[in-house]
């Protein structure tokens, strides 16, 4: 299938600048690929490795090359945006229910807390777990709407990552889901179980994997 593409990035490439980073990884985001824009095949990409989300190129916006990143990285997503499906049976968008905020954090997205000074924040002491922080190598941990760190636990959505819902049969997230909703004109094109689902918008194509 070819898809029609919205050019929203020739009317402002601010806009589409904004609309990508937020599918980018975080400060806890544990792949440096995924922190930032990236530029390759005609096409700009912005992932957290759960989403991966593309559209047409623009010159005006700063990206790092598809070339530089792990090659594997490359293949995947050459790989995941040619999975076939059924344009013509798109998913209704199913009703989210109440967000259920993060255990964590609260639902306020980020943390407070200071480095465990016992064991530099390593959580062991020698060959031991830290006693004073329990093996997590903070205390003093608190829900802080500024806090000084993102949440690790729901990655700054302030949403409970095991809250999910059902679309043709396969289960996602709920908190990249209420992210995907936003984008405009969205289609749902579940895939399979261990496939990505795919979504199109308005001015794009997103990637978005299965929980398990």
């Amino acid at each position: 299938m070819t898809v029609r593409f919205v050019d929203l990035g020739e009317r402002d490439p601010q806009a589409l600048k904004k609309l990508l980073d937020q599918f980018c990884g975080g400060e806890n985001c544990g792949f440096a690929w995924a922190r930032r824009l990236l530029r390759g095949d005609g096409y700009l990409y912005a992932s957290n490795g759960h989403i991966v989300v593309r559209v047409p190129d623009h010159p005006a916006i700063l990206a790092e090359e598809l070339t530089e990143i792990p090659p594997n990285i490359h293949a995947n997503l050459k790989r995941y945006f040619s999975i076939p499906y059924d344009p013509s049976c798109p998913f209704p968008f199913p009703k989210l229910p109440k967000i259920q905020p993060c255990p964590v954090c609260k639902g306020m997205k980020r943390l407070q807390y200071e480095v465990c000074p016992d064991c530099d924040g390593e959580g062991e002491c020698g060959d031991e777990e830290c006693t004073r922080c329990k093996g997590w190598g903070r205390i003093n941990q608190r829900p802080a709407k500024v806090g000084d760190h993102l949440c690790d636990y729901c990655d700054g959505y302030g949403e409970d990552p095991a809250c999910k819902t059902a679309i043709g049969g396969i289960t996602y997230a709920n908190r990249y889901l209420r992210l995907i909703k936003k984008s405009p004109g969205v289609k749902l094109f579940p895939t399979g179980p261990e496939t990505p689902m795919v979504c199109l918008f308005e001015g794009g194509e997103l990637l978005l994997m299965p929980m398990r």
